[in-house]
């Protein structure tokens, strides 16, 4: 995530900076809105410490925030591909054996996905009609 991205998200980005810095305030995120110097400048200013260290802090965090989306794209992309095989591989019978097991084990959220399926190719077809 870069910078122009984090301004993009800035509400859900604030929450994660206050779990950083939770000296700051709503004003002093509102201040920043996004913009990496001065985000900065109002680490500086909150908590007292030489500019450098503010940009290092910020720098560590941007940094680490960047490694975990990294860790967290693989392993969607790697479910992905277990996903793939599994459709590739697996006879239809088979799948529907899975599909009673999971259905057996948790009935009320197959309950909800199924009313949901149902409400949105109701939804497809009636903007179709």
């Amino acid at each position: 995530m870069n910078w122009d991205e984090m301004k993009g998200n800035w509400k859900q980005a604030s929450g994660k900076i206050r779990e950083t810095w939770g000296d700051l305030t709503d004003d002093d995120l509102q201040r920043a809105r996004g913009s990496q110097d001065q985000l900065v400048g109002v680490i500086q200013q909150r908590y007292g410490i030489a500019r450098e260290e503010a940009k290092k802090q910020v720098d560590d965090f941007f940094n680490a925030s960047n490694g975990m989306v990294a860790q967290v794209k693989t392993a969607v992309a790697d479910r992905a591909h277990e996903v793939e095989d599994y459709f590739k591989n697996t006879d239809y019978s088979d799948m529907v054996g899975d599909l009673r097991k999971v259905i057996s084990k948790h009935p009320l959220p197959s309950l909800f996905v199924g009313i949901g399926v149902g409400y949105l190719l109701g939804r497809a077809i009636s903007v179709i009609r």
